[in-house]
């Protein structure tokens, strides 16, 4: 399996994070409707045309760091907005990861991950609490997810490949689990576009989210746009600034109470 063809993980494994440290994956959603059907196509195929499409010079694949600044708005079901925030991400390969989210550009919490030990941490109490074993496991899946040397074969062990219509569009569904996941825990569902072989859906639980729009990035094309639909809930995720091997110390993925 091409190393080179994991760009596309990271940047959902950014995404999953948030749905991981927000409410859980419980709630009432009303979600489409799925059909599927078999397909003829490997899993080394698929990946293949994903590279090509999203890095096409390798550039991520290469990269030993990144930091990404998106905007959020998040609307519940009455079209109120509920939040609006700006979270910084950094990450240092190969399983360090910093999370920290403004409001009014204060911070009001970060998820900090070293490699082997992972805190959350509220900037406006000064208090933090460190991940429990159970969430440990999750969260370094995810952070596998993210690595750039990364891949599919690497981070699931199981993938099963489906033809999916769903609201009347034609997908590639990749349905993905890890032998030591809960149970009962969902699948994380990837939907690619047959045509041009871009995400296009991805979904886990009762959390949906679609990328509205992609956009290049130091010569890589990065979802820019997304909207994500969780039970009553709607959030949008606007990218305003990327950059790949940016310096940054290991002392960052640490809570800020560690040096106190």
């Amino acid at each position: 399996m091409r190393r080179d063809s994991s760009f596309w993980l990271a940047r959902f494994g950014m995404a999953l994070f948030a749905v991981v440290f927000a409410a859980g994956l419980v709630g009432c959603s009303s979600l489409p409707d799925e059909e599927l059907y078999p397909v003829d196509i490997s899993l080394e195929t698929i990946e293949t045309n994903m590279q090509k499409a999203l890095d096409p010079d390798g550039r991520y694949a290469k990269a030993k760091s990144y930091f990404q600044r998106q905007t959020s708005v998040t609307e519940n079901w009455l079209e109120e907005n509920v939040g609006e925030s700006i979270t910084d991400v950094w990450f240092l390969a190969p399983d360090k990861l910093k999370m920290v989210t403004r409001v009014d550009n204060r911070p009001q919490s970060g998820v900090f991950i070293d490699g082997e030990r992972g805190w959350l941490y509220n900037y406006v109490d000064e208090r933090e609490s460190e991940l429990s074993e159970e969430r440990m496991k999750l969260v370094k899946t995810l952070i596998l997810i993210a690595n750039p040397g990364s891949s599919l074969s690497k981070v699931f062990d199981h993938i099963s490949i489906s033809g999916c219509v769903m609201e009347e569009e034609d997908y590639y569904r990749l349905s993905c689990r890890v032998n030591d996941a809960d149970e009962s825990a969902p699948a994380l569902n990837i939907y690619i576009d047959k045509d041009d072989f871009l995400i296009k859906v991805y979904r886990i639980g009762d959390s949906m989210s679609k990328i509205v729009r992609y956009g290049m990035h130091e010569g890589v094309r990065i979802p820019v746009e997304i909207q994500t639909v969780k039970g009553g809930d709607t959030t949008r995720v606007h990218v305003v600034d990327y950059q790949l091997d940016v310096p940054i110390s290991e002392s960052e993925f640490k809570p800020p109470y560690i040096y106190r």
